[in-house]
């Protein structure tokens, strides 16, 4: 990344994230477990191996994000914009993506499992090719075309 600012934990310390949004930002390592980032525009920021373990990012503004092998368990995405965004083998499983703006979204290779991605059609579902989705998801996915799934 040449422009912007580069943070990396140090000392289990986390950089004030409200005071940096609205710039271009590369979180690498950081832990934002349960953070409440929720409504911070955080759009082109790159996030690069970050935990964010239950953390509340709904309204957020996340367009054109980039999430390199995040982890973020029970994260609470309602709401949030991720247009554009890209998280690349990211494990999100068991978040919720419930009413969040996933327009051209590349979500490939992600674990999705046990994951609310709200009302995502078939028409939606070539941007999360190679990822991992609930069972209860994909059953919901085919039902829209008239299959079941046992």
């Amino acid at each position: 990344m040449t422009e912007g600012r580069d943070f990396r934990r140090m000392d289990g310390g986390r950089p004030d994230l409200a005071a940096l949004a609205g710039g271009v930002v590369h979180l690498a390592d950081c832990d934002l477990s349960e953070a409440d980032l929720s409504g911070l525009h955080m759009g082109g920021w790159w996030f690069q191996r970050c935990q964010f373990r239950a953390a509340k990012v709904m309204q957020a503004v996340l367009d054109g994000a980039i999430f390199e092998g995040c982890r973020g368990a029970f994260a609470d995405f309602r709401a949030a914009r991720l247009a554009e965004a890209s998280p690349r083998g990211s494990d999100f499983n068991s978040a919720n993506f419930g009413e969040a703006v996933l327009t051209g979204a590349r979500i490939a290779g992600c674990k999705l499992t046990g994951a609310d991605l709200g009302g995502l059609t078939l028409v939606d579902a070539g941007r999360f090719k190679g990822a991992t989705v609930p069972r209860a998801q994909a059953a919901d996915l085919l039902a829209q075309r008239g299959l079941q799934v046992r």
